[in-house]
């Protein structure tokens, strides 16, 4: 029962800014770093890498302007993934306040 259960928490999760130099907000679990690459592009490092690269990231921003349209997860490996922001024009945006995600990963 209990192997049952532990495909559905999270092996990863945060909150982070969309600067220059990104900061996590509040609590996070199995993030080693993020940061950014440019414009409206940044990259999770996961503390405890996955067993595959098969995971599910779940994604969502903060954004009071509504400037950003969409976002995505791209690169995804065991050791993390790279996310980008993009804004009605289909241009990489840093104008989101933050990016929240969850990874899922089903190792039982």
């Amino acid at each position: 029962a209990l192997e049952a259960k532990m495909q559905f928490i999270p092996k990863a999760f945060g909150r982070f800014t969309t600067v220059a130099t990104p900061a996590l907000l509040g609590t996070s679990y199995n993030v080693a770093s993020v940061s950014r690459g440019a414009t409206g592009q940044y990259s999770v490092v996961i503390d405890t890498d996955m067993t595959t690269a098969n995971y599910t990231v779940m994604l969502a921003y903060e954004d009071a302007t509504a400037t950003i349209q969409t976002i995505s997860a791209n690169n995804i490996a065991t050791t993390g993934f790279n996310l980008g922001l993009r804004d009605a024009s289909n241009a990489f945006s840093d104008a989101s306040e933050s990016v929240s995600f969850v990874v899922f990963e089903n190792n039982t």
